[in-house]
C-alpha cells in the first residue's frame, strides 16, 4: 500500500465502501474528516505502543565543566534506557534515578561515585541531569543514548544543500524533521541535532506527528494503521466491530513478538529503576595493594 495520507485514506474508504476522496486535508466531507483524525489517532497509539525500529534514533551530547543538565532532542518520544553510555570512558550510565534516589545522592548520603548517574525531568522541555556535576576533567566526554522518535510522519520535502527554504516549511533528513523558522538558503552540510547548520535559513528540530499535506508519508506500517482505523470507524458509526478489533490486536501483538524474538527489544518507558547495587557499584579504583 502506498503510504501517503491520500493513498491510505483511499484504501480505507474502499474497505468501508464509501466514496474515495481526491483530497484529504482540505476535504469537508464528514467521513473523510473522521478518517483523517482516526489515522492520526491510530498512528500515535501505534507509535507509543512499542520501540519500533523505524523510529529509533541515536542522540549524543558533550559534557561541559560545571554543567549538570543538558537539553534533550525536540523530537523525543521516549528513551531506550538500557542504551545510556559514557562513550568516552566506555561505562554504562546508572539510572534513571527516581526523585528519592536523586535527592539522596544530591544530599551526599551516598559517598562512592564510580559512575555518572542520571535523571530525566522537566515539563515541556525535559532535561537530562547528571551527577556528579562534570568537572574540568570531564569536559569533552561524550554521552550517548538511543530513543524513539515522536515523528511518525514524513513531510514532503527532503533536505538538500543550497536549497531556498521558505518560512514555515518542513524539511526531513533521515528521521529528523526541521521546521524553517526564517526562510533562506540551506547550508552545505545536513542539519544535525539541536543546533543545525543551516546556512542563512534558520531551522529548528521538530516532532512531526500531524498531517499538513496530502502527500505526507506514514513511516510506520500502513496496513496496521488502516486495520485500526477500520474497526474504530465502524465502532464510531454503530457497526459491528468487535471481531475486527480482536483480529487487529492479535496481529499487533504478533508483530511485536516477532520483532522482540529477532533481537529488537522493547525497552520503552521504564517500569522499574536500575538497582543501586550491582557490578556497576564497584569503584573504578582505590582497591589498595
Amino acid at each position: 500500500m502506498d503510504s501517503t495520507l491520500l493513498s491510505v485514506t483511499k484504501q480505507i474508504c474502499r474497505r468501508l465502501r464509501i466514496p474515495e476522496p481526491s483530497t484529504v486535508i482540505s476535504n469537508t466531507d464528514r467521513n473523510i474528516i473522521e478518517i483523517r483524525q482516526l489515522i492520526e489517532s491510530a498512528g500515535r497509539d501505534l507509535r507509543d505502543s512499542f520501540a519500533w525500529p523505524e523510529l529509533q534514533s541515536e542522540f549524543t551530547f558533550t559534557l561541559t565543566d560545571g554543567t549538570a543538565n543538558y537539553p534533550l532532542p525536540y523530537d523525543l518520544n521516549f528513551i531506550l534506557y538500557n542504551t545510556m553510555w559514557d562513550r568516552s570512558s566506555t561505562w554504562p550510565l546508572i539510572g534513571p534515578l527516581d526523585a528519592s534516589q536523586w535527592q539522596e545522592r544530591k544530599s551526599g548520603i551516598v559517598s562512592v561515585l564510580p559512575r555518572q548517574r542520571f535523571r530525566v525531568k522537566g515539563f515541556g522541555s525535559s532535561q537530562f541531569y547528571v551527577d556528579p556535576t562534570p568537572g574540568s576533567g570531564d569536559t569533552g566526554k561524550v554521552l550517548v543514548f538511543e530513543y524513539c522518535n515522536a515523528t511518525w510522519i514524513k513531510p514532503v520535502t527532503p533536505f538538500s544543500t543550497s536549497y531556498v527554504a521558505t518560512t514555515g516549511q518542513y524539511l526531513y533528513t533521515n528521521l529528523n524533521v526541521y521546521k524553517v523558522l526564517v526562510g533562506g538558503t540551506t547550508g552545505l552540510t545536513e542539519p544535525t541535532g539541536l543546533a543545525p547548520t543551516s546556512g542563512t535559513a534558520n531551522l529548528i528540530q521538530y516532532a512531526y506527528d500531524t498531517f499538513l499535506t496530502d502527500s505526507d508519508t506514514i513511516i510506520l506500517n500502513v496496513e496496521t494503521i488502516a486495520d485500526a482505523v477500520e474497526w474504530m470507524w465502524r465502532r464510531n458509526n454503530g457497526f459491528e466491530y468487535e471481531d475486527m478489533k480482536r483480529d487487529y490486536l492479535a496481529k499487533l501483538d504478533q508483530s511485536k513478538t516477532d520483532l522482540s524474538s529477532a533481537g529488537i527489544v522493547n525497552f520503552g518507558r521504564p517500569t522499574t529503576m536500575t538497582p543501586m547495587l550491582g557490578a556497576w557499584s564497584i569503584p573504578d579504583s582505590g582497591y589498595g595493594s
